[in-house]
């Protein structure tokens, strides 16, 4: 049996029938499971002090059999028995921490060097520095790289190339580019993985400028591209959402040689989805197919992504079918765009059954997932559908936001159900989930559409007490509750309050508080918000002056009405049937017939069709003047327009009859 070298100090008898050689030639040979049976056998062989070559020899072995942590069991068991310790031992330990992920120990083995004079060498510290950036520390790897020019411990290229690589992951692409021409000053030789590092911190930094003038370079000193070099400036085009740069980049690829691969089509169908470009991304997802490039999940999801963005739910639904078919796997990413899509496209349906289609995959969905389809279901009006999907997120123990929330309120708003978009309120408040202004504005809609402008106030006012400034749709909801109510007061309250807040009040608040005004026969308020409005520069559209029109219609002001109506015709305002319905009111009110029936001649003059509205106008104008064979006219007309009268119209043409003194044609129309 062979003897180990061994100090003098050491023992000479080891006492184990295998030496430490065979052991590890041993290990080297062991199949997996059989590989701790001889650790186990080795380590009773720690005990004794060998020489450095030994030490590194069991370390390099046992780390390159995957199990770092038994090599740094022996470096910490040399340590013990007092072993002599060379930067060699050292720089095994460092790889061996690299293999265990452990920066941490990295960083302590360098420093108990410098602790022990023991001079560490350039691959020490890039063993260090690499294990530093594999693990996400970058200014460790940074500062370990000054440490060697401190020490006067030359560079060579690994070092450098970590040290972008660093760089890269702290998004720190000008101290990329500078590490690179520090290189190139020192005469330190740059190679591909070079450009590759530094290209790669230029697409985090998003300067796919400068990720394309390095790919010009590399060709200009004749350095080689690879597949990895166009995939990052590719990456670099895509996140800047140059699509154009990056379909550029592929063609490139083609000339050189280069054979773009899964991320390369990946990168440049995700710049597609970013620049909207949903076509040129289903084009690349078939290239990829033609050219035999494996399609992934990531493929997919990005394609899906593109198609939501444009609103192809169609297509979007038919990529879900083709990854299936494929066998790629879909994950939540792919699901959550195509729903997305649906939602955009209003098919809130088809979103349901993708979320059925998930569960029964035994995909689990998540919050994005679920506020796709509920968003679908708010915009389709589904309410009992969006409840049940938040049911659905309790029981699989998905976290709602504050997206969720806003969503759901709001198809309880589109649905009429005021109160369930209440209780959705109090339960974020419960559930600590801030509500921002979306989502307080549904609810104050929701209440507006369920007649509840008490509540709408009182939303308003909680609202303020949490500091939350209300915007112009909040103002817009609220006013529009305290309209359908008939509270002019409140609505008029909120205007002045609005201009207080620097929000400019635009032509549709005006009208619903004009609207107001004519439900609480406030003529004269109406006005004065026309001409506020023309004070604030605001263009008088149809809908302002029909409000008005209204308005004075109530208060029983025709020559405002009639005003007002001449008014929309000088600035070019088209009037519709409800401007002249609403004047001519004005006129049967006030016994102005002549008026009613000139503007029933200016009506058809412009093409517009009288409705029943209209002729019950015309017709009570002209009882109220003692018309009748006027006004039995416009009832006969009625008939040959095919318009059916209604209770009004008989009551009006009948009484016309019994005025004038025509009880024949009374007793018949009755």
């Amino acid at each position: 049996m062979s003897e180990p070298v061994l100090l003098p100090s050491s023992p000479t008898i080891i006492g184990q029938d295998e030496d430490i050689p065979s052991l590890l030639a041993e290990i080297k040979v062991a199949k997996q499971w059989e590989v701790s049976g001889v650790i186990t056998k080795l380590k009773s062989h720690q005990g004794f002090r060998l020489i450095p070559e030994m030490y590194v020899e069991i370390m390099t072995t046992l780390t390159k059999v995957g199990q770092p942590s038994d090599a740094l069991d022996w470096f910490h068991a040399a340590q013990r028995v007092d072993a002599e310790m060379d930067s060699v031992m050292y720089s095994c330990a460092i790889s061996a921490c690299k293999q265990a992920k452990n920066w941490r120990g990295a960083i302590d083995l360098v420093k108990d060097m410098q602790d022990s004079l023991i001079q560490a060498d350039t691959n020490t510290y890039n063993a260090a520095i690499i294990t530093c950036t594999n693990e996400g520390q970058w200014q460790r790897a940074l500062q370990l790289m000054q440490d060697m020019e401190t020490f006067g411990i030359p560079a060579d290229t690994n070092t450098c190339n970590a040290g972008i690589h660093a760089c890269e992951q702290g998004h720190q692409w000008q101290k990329a580019l500078d590490l690179m021409l520090e290189m190139e000053a020192k005469g330190i030789v740059v190679n591909t993985i070079t450009y590759n590092a530094t290209i790669s911190a230029c697409a985090k930094g998003g300067q796919w400028q400068q990720a394309l003038h390095l790919i010009e370079e590399m060709q200009e000193k004749g350095v080689q591209a690879n597949a990895n070099t166009f995939n990052a400036a590719i990456s670099a085009c895509e996140k800047s959402g140059q699509w154009q740069h990056a379909l550029g980049l592929m063609e490139d690829m083609q000339i050189v040689g280069v054979l773009p691969n899964t991320s390369t089509y990946n990168a440049a169908i995700s710049a597609c989805e970013k620049g909207q470009q949903w076509q040129q991304a289903i084009q690349l997802l078939q290239d990829m197919q033609t050219a035999g490039v494996l399609c992934d999940t990531i493929t997919y999801s990005v394609a899906i992504s593109a198609c939501e963005k444009a609103g192809q739910w169609q297509k979007a639904i038919q990529l879900i079918d083709e990854a299936q078919t494929n066998g790629v796997p879909t994950d939540a990413v792919a699901y959550s765009a195509a729903i997305s899509a649906c939602e955009k496209g209003g098919q809130w349906q088809r979103a349901v059954q993708l979320m059925d289609n998930m569960r029964q995959k035994g995909i689990p969905g998540d919050t994005i997932t679920y506020n796709a389809a509920i968003s679908a279901c708010e915009k389709g009006g589904q309410w009992n559908k969006a409840i049940e999907l938040m049911t659905q997120m309790q029981q699989y123990g998905v976290p709602a936001n504050a997206t969720t929330f806003s969503a759901a309120i709001g198809a309880c708003e589109k649905g009429g159900q005021w109160q369930r978009a209440l209780e959705l309120m109090n339960e974020m408040e419960q559930k600590g989930i801030v509500a921002d202004i979306n989502t307080y504005n549904a609810a104050i809609s929701a209440c507006e559409k369920g007649l509840q402008w008490e509540w709408a106030m009182r939303i308003m006012e909680n609202m303020k007490k949490k500091e939350l400034s209300a915007n112009a749709a909040t103002y817009l909801a609220a006013v529009n509750a305290c309209e359908k109510a008939g509270q002019w007061q409140r609505a008029l309250a909120l205007l002045e309050e609005l201009k207080t807040c620097d929000i400019a009040p635009d032509k549709e608040m005006y009208c619903t508080a004009m609207s107001a005004c004519a439900r609480g026969q406030q003529w004269q308020r109406a006005l004065q918000l026309i001409r506020e409005m023309e004070e604030q520069g605001l263009a008088l559209n149809k809908a302002a002056y029909n409000h008005a029109i209204i308005a004075c219609e109530k208060g029983q002001q025709w020559q405002w009405a009639l005003t007002l109506k001449n008014n929309m015709t000088k600035k070019g305002v088209a009037c519709d049937t409800s401007t002249y319905s609403a004047t001519m009111r004005a006129c049967d009110k006030c016994g102005q017939w002549q008026w009613a029936l000139v503007l029933m001649q200016q009506m058809q003059m412009e093409g517009l069709d009288p409705d029943l509205s209209t002729y019950n106008a015309a017709i009570s104008a002209c009882m109220k003047g003692r018309q009748w064979e006027r006004a039995l006219h416009l009832f006969d007309t009625l008939d040959e327009e095919r318009i059916p009268p209604n209770t009004l119209t008989y009551a009006a043409a009948i009484s016309a009859c019994e005025k004038g003194g025509q009880w024949n044609k009374a007793i018949e129309l009755m």
